[in-house]
């Protein structure tokens, strides 16, 4: 028999709707595989492959620290083990501050589910996201003291709705009808044995769209609140479409479980139109204060444009939107002297002219401007990261030539004004942050060799004048190293092989076995995800695709270590959901494995090929690993096409895919 009683206290009217995110809980109950939980830093690997279903994400441990997710690139709630969301927290995509660090708003929650619930005790615990429908199950308890519920996340909307089953006493901070200064914006209804919040648009979204120098829009109230089932309908539906494609591994089921789970948690960290790109967290937690990095163009990016084209469109829209804010950093930085972290440009630049170059803000939030105080300002291969970015966005149709040509024109003014050309006729980039992140000093190879593609190769395609430079580029007698005077001891993450991929330097490709030879195991352990990824994906373009796979699973195993493969930035941490790790994994899969690869000239010798824009070509070389006995990408999009391609040790086959 259902017994659900709610007792609605008045509260702090202004809390609201961070109520709801308490109320998020938990969606249906499914058996299925275990979801790791965190611990102690493992040894890479160290988590044993047991028999998965590959839709199922799960956690038998009520003391597990890390909350369930559930976000729809609008908003994003943190669910807590006991299905109450109590002081977690709710992310909107249209809440940021637009003054100071224009950091995104943490919503705390208010509201508290009184059960007999209590994780030291807590019997027959469990908890699983289906992937299929984005449902969400939690259940503890036997008998009558057993407890279920089940939570759903509309996929278009701002509405969260829930089933219990059991004994429980919801106390919430509010009446029904909440709303934040400016207007009620969230609603609540129960019905006995279920309960659904509605949330409206944010009045901050008009804060925000004036910043970018956009018109105000109409403010959407709260929707009325549907039923349970209606949203479970809506879910269902909206992955029935999204699974159309998919990557089918003939492998171990933990590998499939995996890629599953890195497109399931990407597909919900943005939405077509937004006004902000992918940051690292996205709205699954406020680290970073939501501000989008280079990993949108370099990680995420490339990992959805084939298979969600739609929403990898969002970062790229981002980028050109505030190139008008990127050529204001680059007047002020003018302004302020030209500083380096090191001190101004050196002489021997090119005199910049205000009003014509582009610089890119390491952290950019709501108005494009740079928002970060520290040293991390001068990790200037953003500006390249961002023209690189953009540049495999044209190639596949989603920036114009024109919005691409004034780009490159801004980033090409600023790399003469940033570098310095030597007695020797190189041009140097001096007193630079490296990608590494641990090391500042001259002439960081990825970030040299961007300025390079900009002028010299970029700029010639799309007829954008500026002269030719020569860059020097770091390297000693047995490969090229990561930057000037590079001891070869310890780096935070992967940079000089960022030149073999994605950069795909030719030099560096003829010299990858020497730098991989050197390389990957100076990486710090305790590094931030995406370097072992990125070393997978280059092991596979070598011909060592086992040697990639081995890396490859180091790359996910340790870091989704937590309940419902959650993505951790670093091994040793709680913080998920990382998109920019999720992102490097699928990478190796589709840039290595599958051997997916843009370049400026056709490859003979490809499985497959097609003609992108700008001269470009799109190029499949499958190298699978032993453990894999095929893959199929289904439905991938190249230029509005569906295709489906299925690989084999033996051979590949493209096939037109579904319309």
């Amino acid at each position: 028999m259902l017994k659900l009683t709610n007792n609605l206290c008045a509260s702090d009217g202004n809390a609201l709707r961070r109520i709801a995110a308490l109320f998020l809980v938990l969606g249906t109950l499914l058996i299925g595989c275990k979801g790791p939980q965190e611990k102690a830093p493992p040894s890479a690997g160290a988590r044993p492959v047991v028999a998965t279903d590959p839709w199922l994400l799960t956690c038998d441990d009520a003391n597990d620290h890390s909350p369930a997710l559930l976000w729809n690139g609008l908003v994003g709630f943190r669910i807590a083990r006991d299905a109450a969301a109590n002081n977690i927290a709710m992310y909107d995509i249209d809440d940021y501050d637009t003054t100071g660090e224009e950091r995104i708003n943490v919503e705390a929650s208010l509201l508290k589910s009184k059960s007999d619930f209590d994780a030291a005790k807590a019997k027959d615990y469990f908890q699983a996201l289906d992937m299929r429908t984005g449902i969400l199950s939690t259940s503890w308890g036997s008998g009558a003291d057993k407890v279920q519920v089940q939570t759903v996340l509309d996929p278009n909307r701002r509405v969260i709705s829930e089933k219990w089953v059991g004994k429980v006493e919801f106390v919430t901070g509010g009446e029904r009808g909440f709303g934040w200064k400016g207007g009620p914006e969230m609603k609540q209804r129960d019905w006995g044995n279920e309960r659904t919040i509605t949330l409206g648009t944010p009045p901050n979204r008009n804060t925000m769209l004036a910043a970018r120098g956009l018109p105000k829009q109409p403010i959407e109230p709260a929707p009325e609140c549907p039923r349970f089932d209606e949203v479970a309908k809506a879910s269902k539906a909206f992955w029935t479409q999204k699974w159309k494609t998919d990557i089918e591994i003939d492998g171990p089921a933990e590998d499939q479980l995996a890629v599953h789970s890195f497109l399931f948690y990407l597909r919900g960290a943005t939405r077509p139109g937004s006004l902000m790109a992918i940051s690292p967290f996205a709205l699954g937690d406020g680290r970073y204060g939501g501000h989008i990095f280079w990993d949108a163009d370099i990680w995420i990016f490339p990992a959805l444009v084939f298979t969600d084209p739609a929403l990898a469109r969002t970062i790229p829209d981002y980028r050109i939107a505030h190139l008008a804010a990127a050529h204001k950093e680059f007047d002020k930085w003018i302004a302020s002297g030209r500083p380096t972290a090191m001190g101004p440009v050196p002489p021997g630049s090119s005199q910049p002219v205000a009003g014509t170059g582009a610089k890119y803000p390491w952290e950019s939030s709501v108005s494009g401007k740079e928002t970060v105080p520290g040293p991390s300002r001068f990790e200037d291969h953003i500006t390249g990261s961002v023209l690189w970015g953009l540049g495999q966005a044209n190639a596949l149709g989603m920036v114009s030539d024109t919005d691409y040509r004034n780009a490159l024109a801004g980033g090409l003014q600023f790399w003469l004004a940033r570098s310095t050309k030597t007695k020797d006729g190189l041009a140097e980039i001096r007193g630079v942050v490296s990608p590494d992140e641990n090391h500042t000093g001259n002439n960081d190879l990825y970030t040299n060799l961007l300025a390079k593609w900009t002028l010299d190769t970029a700029g010639r395609a799309v007829g954008v004048p500026g002269g030719q430079l020569d860059f020097a580029l770091p390297s000693d007698d047995t490969s090229f190293l990561t930057y000037d005077d590079d001891p070869l001891r310890s780096y935070k993450q992967a940079a000089a092989v960022l030149s073999i991929y994605p950069l795909q330097y030719p030099e560096a490709e003829k010299e990858a076995a020497a730098m991989m030879q050197r390389f990957p195991g100076l990486v710090s352990k305790n590094g931030p995800a995406m370097s072992d990824s990125l070393h997978a994906l280059i092991w596979a373009r070598m011909g060592k695709p086992d040697q990639g796979y081995t890396v490859w699973r180091n790359s996910w195993v340790t870091f989704t270590d937590h309940a419902l493969m959650l993505f951790s930035e670093k091994r040793t941490q709680d913080g998920t959901y990382f998109t920019t790790g999720a992102g490097g994994c699928l990478q190796t899969v589709l840039y290595g494995f599958l051997g997916f690869r843009i370049d400026s000239v056709k490859d003979p010798k490809a499985a497959w090929t097609k003609q992108l824009n700008s001269g470009r070509w799109l190029s499949v070389t499958p190298h699978l690993p032993q453990a894999w006995k095929s893959v199929k990408f289904k439905n991938f999009t190249v230029l509005g096409t569906r295709y489906t391609l299925t690989a084999t040790h033996q051979g590949v086959q493209v096939t037109p895919g579904e319309k």
